[in-house]
């Protein structure tokens, strides 16, 4: 709760000041951050994920004990 919370309040306006530059191009001047999420196996790279975004990723289980969420490579823009 204390992580999402700092999120929400310090990460979030800066997340989205980046996507308000993104919108005007500027791109195309300077390159802009981008966030990697790498960790092991149920280190918690879904929550971070979904504490970044505000979205709910899938959840589940899948072959031996993988969540769905981070089984394979996701690219997404907030």
């Amino acid at each position: 709760v204390a992580f999402h919370n700092h999120l929400t309040e310090s990460v979030q306006p800066l997340i989205e000041l980046i996507d308000s530059l993104r919108l005007i191009g500027i791109e195309k001047d300077m390159d802009l951050p981008s966030i990697a999420v790498v960790g092991d196996q149920s280190s918690g790279k879904c929550s971070v994920l979904e504490a970044l975004s505000g979205v709910a990723l899938p959840r589940g289980k899948r072959q031996r004990e993988r969540e769905i969420c981070t089984t394979f490579l996701s690219g997404f823009r907030i």
